[in-house]
């Protein structure tokens, strides 16, 4: 399985440590104006609008205080990774959730986030790393996580 460059799909715009939202919708359209900040050519409402529909599938926390929101999206280019943090926690399913991180990749690329999911999935597993994410002071912070190989 291919590894993604997380440096790549990670933008400092993307990032939102200190997210104050009270559910899940409030959460959705915070990510799609995270997306449209670090990438100008993707609207927020629609980003938002793929996010909820997603969820409305089927819960996407994983456990951990962790949920993994997937969409594919018309028009964009690469994937991009949008992370937010909520220390008051939002609930998804029946557990509360602090650390989101959506996965936005194009619509013809289906198994691109298939790939991201188990990746991600892959480097959460680690409790030190998603201590260190649920603990990260900024966005570069956030990346050094996500580049680290483990559990060091």
């Amino acid at each position: 399985m291919p590894e993604f460059d997380f440096a790549a799909l990670l933008h400092e715009e993307a990032i939102d440590l200190h997210l104050v939202v009270d559910s899940q919708v409030e959460l959705m359209r915070a990510l799609g104006c995270l997306a449209a900040a670090a990438r100008p050519d993707l609207d927020a409402a629609i980003v938002a609008a793929a996010l909820i529909a997603r969820e409305r599938l089927g819960s996407t926390g994983v456990g951990h205080g962790v949920a993994l929101p997937h969409a594919r999206l018309a028009g964009l280019a690469t994937p991009l990774l949008i992370i937010g943090r909520s220390d008051s926690g939002v609930v998804f399913g029946t557990d509360a959730v602090h650390l989101v991180i959506a996965i936005l990749v194009p619509e013809g690329a289906p198994g691109a986030h298939v790939i991201l999911l188990a990746e991600i999935a892959a480097k959460l597993t680690s409790e030190h790393r998603r201590n260190l994410l649920l603990q990260a002071p900024n966005a570069a912070a956030v990346l050094v996580a996500f580049q680290g190989s483990g559990d060091g």
